[in-house]
């Protein structure tokens, strides 16, 4: 399973596996309810063994909100040894999603 983080608005975060969402209020605390929300999700979607992979919404939004969402992102993909992928909006056509992976950055 693929889980996404998306902490791109300032007062929420969305979490998904695959289909199983998610949604956070980040008003206070951000990077603590954040993981709690995260762990939640993946518990009660059979555990950490689950999870493949990890995409993050790059934005554009909220600077501190991304940074929050991306040192997460690479927390968890550092401890689960899995890799980091991350979706960027283009600003010409918001439609189109340009994928990159971080991997593909070094």
């Amino acid at each position: 399973m693929n889980l996404k983080i998306d902490t791109s608005v300032a007062h929420e975060a969305k979490i998904s596996l695959d289909e199983n969402v998610l949604l956070v209020d980040r008003s206070a605390n951000s990077s603590q309810v954040l993981l709690d929300g995260i762990l939640s999700l993946v518990e009660k979607n059979g555990g950490w063994s689950k999870v493949s992979s990890i995409t993050i919404n790059t934005g554009p939004g909220s600077y501190t909100g991304l940074r929050v969402g991306a040192s997460v992102a690479q927390a968890i993909s550092w401890y689960l040894q899995k890799p980091v992928n991350g979706s960027v909006i283009d600003p010409q056509n918001p439609f189109i999603s340009l994928n990159y992976s971080i991997d593909n950055l070094k």
